[in-house]
């Protein structure tokens, strides 16, 4: 699911928190008929100063929630894009440690891992270079040996 759905998602629940007591709190009083012949008179007084500090309490609410969605929403996505740069075309990329405190610590534990892949892949490499230089000796002293004999062996 993309990260914008997720956000509309959140968006939507934060509204349904927040409108939600207030609606139930209002059928309540309306199905007692107590309630239902002040009913007008309470909403004409409360309504406006209610409905002003539901919507500033929203809009506080979704500054939180959009702020919490670009540290660490669009910040891990960042940080994975970052690990396909270092997975695929450069090798001595590292992550760069930024965002929330869990975000640094992920983005510590894959440089980690990177360094950990270079140590290997390096120790490969080395393999690699020894068994071909023992290789061209082989073949070397194979030249030299050839070289010594002044007849052909025939089988």
């Amino acid at each position: 699911m993309k990260s914008q759905t997720r956000f509309l998602i959140a968006l939507a629940l934060l509204a349904l928190l927040m409108a939600g007591p207030f609606l139930l709190t209002a059928a309540l009083l309306m199905s007692d008929e107590r309630f239902s012949r002040i009913l007008p008179e309470l909403v004409d007084r409360w309504l406006p100063i209610g409905g002003m500090f539901t919507v500033l309490a929203f809009i506080l609410g979704v500054g939180l929630l959009r702020g919490l969605f670009r540290r660490y929403v669009h910040g891990l996505s960042g940080m994975a894009e970052q690990l396909r740069l270092m997975l695929a075309a450069n090798r001595n990329f590292r992550i760069a440690l930024a965002g929330p405190p869990e975000a640094q610590e992920l983005a510590r534990a894959a440089n980690e891992l990177a360094m950990q892949r270079d140590a290997l892949l390096s120790d490969v490499e080395a393999q690699i270079d020894q068994a071909k230089a023992a290789v061209e000796e082989e073949k070397n002293r194979l030249a030299a040996l050839m070289s010594e004999l002044s007849a052909g062996v025939v089988a």
